[in-house]
């Protein structure tokens, strides 16, 4: 009897020395299990991302040479300002228009953001196009039209003209485009 109550008292003395230290580490383990999960996680994710980026490189080294000089043409990487007055002022001497003052100004799109539906980003600049120029009026819808049909990105924000005598005209324009940071 004594070595039954003896083997129950060591039995039970041995349970309690195992799980006492063993619940401190049990604690541990679950929590390198939390861990194992989060970078298990988080390596799918990196694995996902990697494939994601080596078919985006793909996607561009399939892009040709003559897209590439298209897409600078339509958002070019620098403003080059006599470049921009010599496209305008082509512009208005092919149709007809006699050439006042041409100003371009450079500024952040988030500067002038007074749009509120524009978009706040910084990755383009902002290429204010400010132009005096006289001419008949039926001129002036081929010379917009051409300005919408190019190959460069432009917004007419501001037309305003006054009268001079019978078909002629003193326009001022302000066109917008952009250029990338």
């Amino acid at each position: 009897m004594i070595k039954i109550i003896f083997s129950i008292l060591f039995l039970g003395t041995a349970i309690v020395i195992f799980l006492g230290p063993a619940k401190h580490n049990w604690e541990d383990v679950k929590g390198l299990m939390l861990q194992k999960k989060d970078f298990n996680t988080a390596l799918a994710n990196s694995k996902e991302l990697l494939a994601t980026r080596d078919n985006l490189i793909k996607d561009y080294n399939e892009i040709s040479d003559s897209d590439l000089i298209r897409l600078d043409r339509l958002v070019p990487s620098s403003v080059d300002k006599m470049k921009i007055v010599v496209e305008i002022e082509s512009l208005i001497k092919k149709h007809g228009f006699s050439v006042k003052d041409i100003q371009v100004e450079v500024s952040s799109v988030n500067d002038k953001n007074n749009n509120k539906s524009e978009v706040k980003n910084d990755v383009f600049d902002a290429v204010y196009i400010n132009i005096s120029f006289s001419g008949a009026y039926r001129p002036l819808l081929s010379f917009i039209s051409d300005i919408e049909k190019n190959l460069r990105i432009m917004e007419v924000e501001n037309l305003s003209f006054v009268s001079e005598e019978g078909d002629w005209y003193n326009y001022s324009m302000k066109i917008k485009t952009y250029s990338k940071k």
